[in-house]
């Protein structure tokens, strides 16, 4: 009795080194046990005797630095563990080696700056989390490191400004949103900064006088929408000499009533009635 009861006293005093198998008797882990539980490094191996994973366990749980890797034998990614939750900076890797992406951690939930990257090693985008969530300005990137996109972000939901670029650093496309949904200002631009298009969204769809130009600048459409996002109300045409070239209405993107045609000096030279949508009267004009 003695003999057992120092034997169990040894056991949880002193670390015991163990190992685990594969059906096939290819080793499958090795480390030690303190009381029963995991301590101090381990090493786990696939079936094709490749490292998996290797770091230290304190208590049972996971503690320190961690490092992973494919069947192929690359790293897969590496971080740090506290009391078995995730920590800290963790680095993720493409299969050739390279970083793929560097993550901050934070009892388990991914918190503040994150960087992702394409292979060739231009960062892809960045921004930052907050338990978990996108939070603040993100900003994107194509493979040769020109900014392509900016957002915000609340609780990893879109709220605020986002602006699309083309050539690094001219605002294409500038819009905002709220709660995940187009709501409020937006502008489209020529590659020159010139005005394309703008009006305003609400809850995601077109709402109001919207106006659309030439790649002069010249106002070349304006029209209305209503609170389904459908054409609604006063649509003009104009020429690029400033005269409107046609006018009439809209109903739930159906042309109704009376639509008038002019010439570049201004003449009318015809006149159409509609009724839901289908021309029932039409009028030409001939000087």
């Amino acid at each position: 009795m003695f003999f057992l009861f120092a034997a169990f006293w040894v056991s949880t005093l002193y670390a015991q080194p163990v190992k685990t198998w594969f059906p096939d008797s290819t080793l499958q882990s090795e480390g030690n046990l303190l009381a029963g539980q995991r301590s101090g490094q381990w090493k786990f191996y696939y079936d094709n005797g490749c490292l998996q994973s290797f770091g230290s366990y304190q208590s049972g749980q996971p503690e320190g630095v961690w490092y992973y890797y494919l069947r192929t034998g690359v790293l897969q990614k590496s971080g740090s563990f506290k009391s078995g939750i995730i920590t800290g900076v963790w680095v993720f890797y493409y299969g050739d080696g390279k970083v793929s992406s560097r993550l901050n951690y934070e009892n388990g939930l991914l918190n503040g700056p994150s960087w992702f990257f394409y292979p060739n090693g231009i960062v892809s985008k960045y921004g930052f989390y907050k338990n978990g969530k996108e939070t603040d300005t993100w900003h994107y990137f194509d493979e040769k490191g020109r900014k392509t996109k900016s957002e915000s972000y609340r609780d990893g939901v879109l709220w605020g400004k986002k602006c699309e670029f083309a050539g690094d650093s001219v605002c294409t496309e500038l819009s905002h949103y709220k709660a995940g949904k187009l709501q409020g200002p937006y502008f489209l631009y020529y590659e020159d900064g010139k005005f394309k298009t703008k009006g305003n969204f609400k809850q995601g769809v077109k709402r109001g006088i919207w106006y659309f130009y030439d790649t002069e600048g010249r106002l070349s459409m304006k029209a209305g929408f209503g609170s389904d996002g459908k054409w609604n109300g006063r649509w003009t045409e104009y020429g690029s000499n400033g005269r409107i070239l046609s006018t009439g209405k809209y109903k739930s993107d159906l042309k109704k009533g009376k639509w008038i045609y002019y010439d570049r000096f201004g003449k009318v030279k015809k006149v159409e009635w509609y009724k839901n949508g289908k021309i029932y009267k039409e009028k030409l004009y001939v000087y």
